[in-house]
Formats: C-alpha cells, sequence, structure tokens
C-alpha cells in the first residue's frame, strides 16, 4: 500500500514567491501526512494562464531554476507541472522529483513527462505556445549542474516495485487517451495534473473519466486541479480526486478559499493489480517495458494505522459535499464568481469595489454575490470572527450607488435600499436629471431637430446610461477600489448594453451568466441560500423586492420591459446556446425552437430569431470592448478565448432567408 495525494493551489501567472511558496505549503502538508507520492496541477511553477508570457526570453530557465527553491523530504515524490524547452520547442510538462539523498541535500529530477494533446477547444489555445509530444518517444536533455542527461518524453517511472504514468490535463479527455499504453506498461498509479477551468456542470464529467480511467486500466488514478481565478478571466474549482479500483476514494473541496487544499487516500496496490490481471484486453508486449525509468530511492510506502485510514471501495474521504441537480449548479455559480472577486479583490490589491446598483436582477445579483463572497471567507477561517464582521467586512469592501432619473421608478430605488439594508455596504443616492438634461440642452444648441422620443427613442436611453459612468468612476479611483459592471450573458449576446454606460468597468463578474439563471439564482438566494458551512444556510430575504419585479432598463418615459425590447429569455437564450455551443444555422434553430416552446407562433420564432441574428451581428464591436468577466456556463462570448466573430460581416443575410 501507499499514500498518495493532490494538492490544488491558488496560483498567480509568473508570481515566482506565491507559486512556490505554495508548492511548498503542499509539500509540506502531505509530509506531516506521510505521504508517499505528491500530484501537483498541470503548470503549477509558473501558473497555466501565462499566455504569450509563455514565449518569453528565460521563462523555461526560470521554471527549472524554481525547482531548486523546492524542499522535498526523503521519501518522497512530488509531480510538479512547468514549462520547457526541449531541442528549442516549448512543451507542457511534468517534472517527477524525489527529495535528496543523504549524499545530496537538493531535490532532484527524474524525468519529465511532456503533454501529448493540447486542448484546442472552448477557451483554450494551448497550440500558441505548446507543442504537442509525440507518444512513445523518448529523449534526454541536460540542464544546470546535473550530473547526467535526465529522460525526456513519454516516460513510466518504477519505484519500490511501483509504476507510475501521466496523464496531462487534456490527454485523459481524448479519445485515444494515454491510459491505453500506460496499462500496457502495467502502470500502477495514473498521475493527472490539470488546470481545468470552471463550468456549471463539468465536476461530473471529470469524476466520470477518473473512474473509468481506474476501471478500465486497473490502477490508482490521481486527478489534481488548480483552484481560484488565476489570471483574471477563468476560475479554476478544484475537487481533485482519487479512485482506486474503479471508485472515487477520496474527493477534494471545490471552490475553496485557500491557498492550498490537500486530499489524500492509502492505494491498495494489489487490488488494482488483481484488476489487470483479470483483464479481456490484449497487453501490447512490445511496450511491456518501453520507456521504464527505475528510481533507485524509496518512498513511503507502509502506512501505520495511526498515520492514514485505509478508505474501502463504499466510503469516500471529502470536504465538501453538495446534491447534484439545480441545487449544485446554484452553489457552484455562486461559489465560483465569489471566488472570482475575491480573488480579484486580493491580486490587484486594491480596496474592494464600487457598483452601480439599479435596484433590478443583474446589479442586485453581482452586490448579493459579494455578500456570500464574505460568508465563504469567514467560513474558511479556523478561528472565531465576531459575529459583525460582514457587516464591518462589506462596509470596507462595497460602495453602491443609485443613479435615478426621471423614468426611474420608487420601486426600484426601494428595492436597492432594502438590499443594501440586509447585506450592508455603503448606499448613495444620485440624482442625474440635470446632467441629463445639460447634455441634452448642449445637443439641442448644435443646431438640427431638437431631440425628441419619437425620432431620438435610443440616443436619449442611451444618454442616461453614460452619464452615470463619470461619478461612479471618480468613486472607485478616489478609493483605490474596482468598478463592477453588470452585463449578463443573455443580453451581452445582442447587445443590450449602452457603450461607456452600464459597460463601463474593470470586471463583469456575471457576463458569463444567463438572463434565465440570473433570475433563478436570485429566487434560490432570497427563499433558500447557499449552504456556507454544513446545514448553515445564508439567504436574502429582501432579494423579494427584486424577484417581484419585471426586468426594465427604466430609459423611456413609458413602460419598458426587458423581454419586450427582446423576446421572452428562455427563447433568447436557446437561441444563443444553438448558435453558439451547436453552431445551427437559422433554420435549423427554427426547428428546434417549434419542438421547444410549442406555446409561441411560428411567426413570433421567426421574428425572434431574426431579431437575435440581427443584434448579434452588428453588436460583436461591443463584445469586443467588454469588460473581463468569467466563465462560468459552457458558452462564453469574449472575443478573446471563446466566441470570436468577424466585426464587419454579412449579417447573415442568406442564412436568414433560408427561414
Amino acid at each position: 500500500m501507499i499514500k498518495v495525494a493532490a494538492a490544488s493551489l491558488n496560483q498567480t501567472p509568473l508570481d515566482w514567491s506565491r507559486n512556490i511558496g505554495n508548492i511548498n505549503s503542499a509539500i509540506s502538508m502531505a509530509y506531516k501526512e506521510n505521504v508517499g507520492l505528491l500530484v501537483l496541477p498541470e503548470l503549477a511553477i509558473t501558473g497555466y494562464g501565462c499566455e504569450d508570457a509563455f514565449l518569453m526570453e528565460g521563462v523555461s530557465n526560470d521554471s527549472l531554476n524554481a525547482l531548486s527553491e523546492i524542499f522535498i523530504p526523503q521519501g518522497m515524490l512530488v509531480a510538479i507541472g512547468l514549462p520547457l524547452v526541449v531541442n528549442n520547442r516549448l512543451y507542457n510538462a511534468v517534472a517527477l522529483c524525489k527529495g535528496g539523498d543523504k549524499d545530496q541535500e537538493h531535490t532532484q529530477i527524474m524525468g519529465f513527462v511532456l503533454k501529448q494533446n493540447l486542448a484546442m477547444n472552448g477557451i483554450h489555445y494551448e497550440a500558441r505556445w505548446f507543442s504537442a509530444w509525440e507518444p512513445g518517444i523518448v529523449t534526454t536533455i541536460e540542464i544546470g549542474n546535473s550530473m547526467s542527461p535526465i529522460p525526456v518524453g513519454d516516460l513510466v517511472f518504477e519505484v519500490n516495485g511501483i509504476r507510475i504514468g501521466f496523464e496531462i490535463c487534456e490527454d485523459a479527455w481524448v479519445a485515444s487517451r494515454p491510459g491505453r499504453s500506460l496499462f500496457d506498461r502495467g502502470v500502477d498509479i495514473i498521475v493527472n495534473p490539470s488546470a481545468s477551468h470552471f463550468a456549471i456542470g463539468k465536476q461530473q464529467v471529470r469524476e466520470q473519466f477518473v473512474q473509468e480511467g481506474s476501471r478500465a486500466f486497473g490502477a490508482a488514478y490521481i486527478y489534481c486541479n488548480m483552484n481560484g481565478c488565476e489570471s483574471g478571466r477563468v476560475v479554476f474549482d478544484g475537487g481533485n480526486l482519487i479512485a482506486s479500483g474503479g471508485k472515487i476514494v477520496a474527493k477534494g473541496a471545490r471552490l475553496n478559499f485557500g491557498m492550498v487544499d490537500l486530499v489524500s487516500a492509502v492505494i491498495d496496490l494489489q487490488e488494482n493489480r488483481t484488476v489487470q490481471m483479470c483483464s479481456s484486453q490484449r497487453q501490447n508486449a512490445l511496450k511491456i517495458h518501453e520507456n521504464i525509468i527505475k528510481l533507485s530511492t524509496n518512498i513511503y510506502s507502509e502506512i501505520n494505522n495511526q498515520a492514514a485510514t485505509r478508505f474501502s471501495q463504499s466510503s469516500v474521504a471529502s470536504t465538501q459535499q453538495w446534491q447534484f441537480g439545480q441545487e449544485l449548479e446554484n452553489e457552484e455559480t455562486s461559489r465560483a464568481i465569489a471566488l472570482g472577486l475575491r480573488d480579484w479583490n486580493e491580486k490587484t490589491c486594491t480596496n474592494g469595489y464600487v457598483l452601480s446598483l439599479s435596484g433590478g436582477a443583474d446589479s442586485g445579483l453581482v452586490a448579493s454575490l459579494l455578500y456570500m463572497m464574505v460568508h465563504y471567507e469567514q467560513a474558511e477561517q479556523k478561528s472565531p470572527v465576531p459575529d459583525n464582521h460582514i457587516k464591518t467586512r462589506m462596509n470596507e469592501l462595497l460602495d453602491c450607488v443609485y443613479q435615478g432619473s426621471k423614468n426611474s421608478g420608487s420601486v426600484t430605488l426601494n428595492a436597492a435600499k432594502v438590499l443594501m439594508q440586509e447585506i450592508g455596504g455603503n448606499f448613495y443616492d444620485w440624482k442625474i436629471d440635470d446632467l441629463i438634461d445639460g447634455y441634452v440642452e448642449r445637443v439641442n444648441g448644435t443646431g438640427g431637430n431638437k431631440l425628441n422620443w419619437h425620432d431620438n427613442d435610443i440616443a436619449l436611453q442611451n444618454i442616461q446610461a453614460r452619464v452615470r459612468s463619470p461619478g461612479v468612476w471618480l468613486l472607485a479611483n478616489r478609493d483605490n477600489k474596482l468598478l463592477l459592471t453588470t452585463g449578463n450573458l443573455s443580453e451581452s449576446s445582442v447587445g443590450y448594453m449602452t457603450m461607456d454606460g452600464d459597460t463601463s468597468g474593470v470586471l463583469a463578474p456575471i457576463s458569463g451568466v444567463s438572463k434565465v439563471r440570473v433570475l433563478r439564482l436570485l429566487k434560490w438566494l432570497c427563499n433558500k441560500g447557499s449552504e456556507v458551512t454544513a446545514d448553515n444556510y445564508v439567504s436574502i430575504s429582501n432579494l423579494s423586492a427584486i424577484n417581484n419585479q419585471q426586468p426594465t432598463a427604466e430609459l423611456r418615459p413609458d413602460a419598458q420591459t426587458d423581454e419586450d425590447d427582446l423576446m421572452p429569455f428562455p427563447v433568447l437564450d436557446s437561441i444563443r446556446r444553438q448558435a453558439l455551443l451547436q453552431r445551427r444555422r437559422p433554420k435549423g434553430i427554427l426547428i428546434n425552437l417549434l419542438d421547444e416552446f410549442k406555446q409561441f407562433e411560428q411567426e413570433d420564432l421567426v421574428i425572434w430569431i431574426k431579431r437575435f441574428y440581427s443584434l448579434f451581428s452588428r453588436n460583436q464591436w461591443k463584445r469586443e470592448r467588454m469588460a473581463v468577466g468569467f466563465h462560468i456556463e459552457s458558452e462564453s462570448l469574449d472575443p478573446k478565448t471563446f466566441s470570436r466573430f468577424p466585426v464587419l460581416n454579412s449579417g447573415l443575410k442568406k442564412e436568414l432567408e433560408e427561414l
């Protein structure tokens, strides 16, 4: 038997001190638990999200030098991810390192395994920086003052008779995963260092391939993931997994607010070897001894009863258990955005956030998630905190401004006020009619027709949104805080936003959340709330003042709702998903909508599809200018990482004619 562990880390791109500090903390925690093999995330030394900085001169050498700052005790193996140059090509590598022997104090590198399959779907663009390694190929490199060349490539390591192989993140997601070759080489443990970003429902898929990898290949499987908002756009959700005998035997915390989270388990190697003996899969005899590096070291393999507990096939160790279904999706979304907000505040060294709070759904959700962030932070503390800590922290963290015009109603003002009374934070009520009138007067003075609602509807709506921007920017700049924008995924897809108005800001926390989900989250936070700790639910009852409204921009003198301006949000979200994820043409979308929304007439569905594509096609320039946002749902509108569309285009005239 051997005790193994995986540690999720909250890293920052090229923050050498922070990243190495987290790695050393994880190793120290594992050492105290008598762990023999510790797995750290993909590209743990540099951080995963370095992007073009991976190509900057010296990054690979600095990563190798950083290994010398990592202390590994005798008796432990550690898998550490880093970028590595081989023959003037950059690779996504994992170094298997062991603690120094008696005559060598420093960490020793046993070899480098190189990633074979590069992620190129969704938000990923790994082939821009890395080359993919050819399966079955091994070479050597010389680094620093190494006494002998170090093996590099598609390697298996053998230590104390235990064989260890690797699948690096995307390697496990492809059809021809390396695990099949590892089975041929009699591997006992498959290690998967990953940097797998959060998306709703994604963890269930991970559990499937980890469990299936253990079952099909007759091996223990260790999956290790990053945690936190590493580089600004995506949130990693941790959730380390250890499987043995085809069963998940240990789960790490997901979306936790610490810097390091460790999960461990004791693996019965003989149990898995028996599975291999009984397997009906033919073994490729040519690969049995291929590329196996034997290590002359001893690792902890004898575990006493006081040091660890062996997990049976039916038991699962975990610091966090959420039920599947809609409640899990709500918890995931709330925690992912809250963790992203925490990391932005901490990593930018700012004093908090400023928010233009309209009393509507989107800004209300952003304010509520900041409140939940403080609760999650408090739950992470190991020592008791004062009862008034939440309100004190919110007053430090959040400034909210309601900026009403003559078109604003008492309902939204009251909703904003009562929300802030419950969650805390500083609330200001500013009137903006004098600013609007000043701009209108200036433009009327330039000649031509005077502005009026019949001829200049959009212009008069937009000026109300735009005059709200300078004041909140000034407030944010004065107090060294970050200005938040409140656009959601649905409305952004059709450009239902005012540039330099409600889009002004540094960060758009809910830009990856559909309007239907925004409304669902608000009801959940109001009626049930998040399970911050076991059986401790935190809800926000005053959100009822927002939930009882119809979403409205309040920019016209007459009654106005968002769905009247656009279309029913469930229809909009269905069109958007089919267009962005399934890449369907308008005609194919109509066929699906007729089956999905039988309550609507075909004529209305055609009008809404045409409206969606017309607005989507001509508003790409707006999406190019949106603030940075978090990737939350499966699709995204971020033109830098997911949804690339030409700014100048045909408007899909031919495709719409097919309707």
